[in-house]
C-alpha cells in the first residue's frame, strides 16, 4: 500500500538540487500529498473502505490542492526570476513554459476530482474507476517535472566563479538598516568596505531594520530592566531573532511583541543589464522580500545599484487579568529607504 510513498523517497533521492533550493519545499510536499492521496485511493477499492476512508480522502484531496498552489507559485518565481534577462534565459524559460503547460493539465483534473468528492457515491464511482489515483498520480508527475526545470534553471544560472561580495556603500538615512549576506546556510554581516565570501550564485542579501522599539525591547532583555516580577520568556521561534519577543508576570498577564518588517530591492541605473536573475523572497513570517538573490552574468561585476524601501512595524497582543490590549507601533526610525552599491568578485 506504500508503494507510491517508496517511489516518491526513491525520486528525491535522486533529485537532491531542487530539494535543497528555496522552491524545494512546495515541490517536496506537493509530491508526498500526492503519493498519500494515490495510497489512500488503493485502500478504498470496496465500498466499505471508501465509506471508510471518505473523510481522509477530502482531507488529503484539499491539502493537494494547497500544495498544488505552492508548487504553481514557486514555478512563477522562478520564472519572473529568469525574466531578468529572457534572452540569457531563453532555454530556461522555455523548458518552464513546457512544465506549465502539464502543470495546467493536471489542475483541470484537481477540479474534476474536487467536484466528484462532494458525496460518498461519487467518491466511490471516483475511486472504483481509478480517477482518484491517476489524477493524484498525474499531479505527481507534472510536478516532478516543474521541479526538475526549477533545477534546470537553477543549474544554468549558477556561476562557480564568483568568489565574494562587498558592500562599497550604503546610503540609508534616518533608518539604522543592518544587512548580512546569507551563503553555505550561515549569515555573515555586510559592512562598507569588506569583502564576503560566497559559495557561489545566488549572491543573498538579507536586510533588518534596527528601529527604536527593537532596540529598547534587546535592551530590557539583556539587562532584565523589566519591573519586578515581570520576566522574557521564549516564543515560537518562527521568526529571525529580534522579530518577537514575549514577556510575563503571574500576576498581571502576558504580553508579546511581533515585527512585520517589509521591503522591496530595485535595480538602479544599468545595474539590470549586468544581473542574469533577480528575486526578492522572505526569510520568515514576520518579514516580507528581506532577502534579495543576484545572479551576475559574469565573475565580476564593480558597481551593481540596489535601492531599498520599507518599514518596520510592531503589534502588540496584551492578555492581562484585568482585560486584552491590542496596538500597533510604528517607529520613527522604522522607515528605510537606502541605497546600496556593490561590487562582486570572483573567485581567487
Amino acid at each position: 500500500m506504500r508503494t507510491h510513498v517508496v517511489i516518491l523517497l526513491v525520486l528525491l533521492s535522486a533529485l537532491p538540487a531542487f530539494a535543497q533550493v528555496g522552491y524545494g519545499e512546495a515541490i517536496v510536499a506537493c509530491e508526498q500529498a500526492s503519493a498519500e492521496m494515490a495510497n489512500l485511493a488503493a485502500e478504498a477499492r470496496t465500498e466499505a473502505m471508501a465509506e471508510k476512508r471518505a473523510d481522509a480522502i477530502r482531507d488529503k484531496s484539499r491539502e493537494l490542492s494547497r500544495k498544488f498552489i505552492d508548487a504553481s507559485q514557486a514555478l512563477k518565481a522562478e520564472r519572473e526570476r529568469l525574466n531578468t534577462s529572457p534572452k540569457d534565459n531563453a532555454a530556461a524559460l522555455k523548458r518552464l513554459a513546457e512544465a506549465e503547460k502539464r502543470l495546467e493539465a493536471a489542475r483541470e483534473r484537481l477540479k474534476v476530482l474536487t467536484a466528484n468528492l462532494a458525496d460518498n457515491k461519487t467518491l466511490l464511482n471516483a475511486v472504483r474507476s481509478g480517477f482518484l489515483e491517476r489524477t493524484a498520480n498525474e499531479v505527481s508527475a507534472s510536478t516532478l517535472e516543474v521541479g526538475k526545470a526549477l533545477d534546470a534553471a537553477n543549474a544554468s544560472l549558477a556561476n562557480d566563479k564568483v568568489g565574494a561580495v562587498e558592500l562599497r556603500e550604503l546610503t540609508a538615512g534616518a533608518s539604522k538598516l543592518r544587512l548580512f549576506v546569507i551563503t553555505g546556510g550561515k549569515e555573515e554581516e555586510l559592512v562598507q568596505g569588506r569583502q564576503v565570501s560566497v559559495s557561489g550564485l545566488p549572491i543573498a542579501i538579507r536586510a533588518e531594520v534596527r528601529d527604536q522599539n527593537r532596540t529598547r525591547l534587546e535592551e530590557q532583555k539583556a539587562k532584565h530592566m523589566l519591573p519586578a516580577g515581570t520576566e522574557f520568556v521564549e516564543t515560537d521561534g518562527k521568526c529571525k531573532a529580534g522579530r518577537q519577543f514575549a514577556y510575563e508576570n503571574s500576576r498581571v498577564g502576558k504580553t508579546s511583541w511581533t515585527a512585520k518588517e517589509t521591503f522591496k530591492w530595485e535595480p538602479r541605473g544599468d545595474t539590470q543589464e549586468q544581473l542574469k536573475g533577480f528575486a526578492q523572497r522572505a526569510s520568515d513570517p514576520c518579514s516580507e522580500n528581506d532577502v534579495v538573490e543576484l545572479h551576475t552574468k559574469g565573475a565580476t561585476a564593480q558597481r551593481l545599484v540596489l535601492r531599498l524601501t520599507g518599514k518596520a512595524l510592531w503589534k502588540r497582543q496584551s492578555q492581562l487579568n484585568g482585560g486584552n490590549r491590542e496596538e500597533t507601533v510604528e517607529p520613527q526610525d522604522g522607515t528605510v529607504d537606502a541605497e546600496l552599491v556593490l561590487a562582486v568578485w570572483p573567485r581567487r
